[in-house]
């Protein structure tokens, strides 16, 4: 990072809520709304299937980086992609010890 720095590339660190790969690449989308110009997204492991959906549309991003990640399909789920012999084919609620995440916004909805 600090090489890419030094280099006079921007370089941002968005979080990654970790709530589930359609919020968390939204969360990620959303953040990418908010930067102008071009944009390489870099996603190691799980990361790799967020950065994947979150860049779906957005022109700016010319570049997926990934590293020892997931690279799915846009919209494609890593657990398929996982093995049924993985530790990633198991319920997240298992593993992970889900704590809100203080910053995030209530979801909003239309009607049209």
């Amino acid at each position: 990072m600090q090489r890419l720095q030094r280099a006079g590339f921007p370089v941002r660190v968005p979080p990654n809520p970790l709530r589930g790969l359609a919020g968390d690449a939204a969360t990620i989308a959303g953040f990418l709304s908010t930067v102008d110009g071009p944009v390489i997204l870099v996603g190691h492991s799980y990361g790799g299937a967020v950065i994947t959906n979150a860049a779906n549309g957005n022109i700016n991003v010319n570049a997926l980086v990934y590293v020892d990640a997931f690279a799915p399909d846009t919209g494609e789920s890593v657990f398929p992609l996982s093995g049924a012999d993985s530790a990633l084919a198991v319920d997240p609620a298992t593993v992970f010890d889900f704590v809100p995440y203080p910053e995030r916004r209530p979801a909003t909805s239309t009607s049209i």
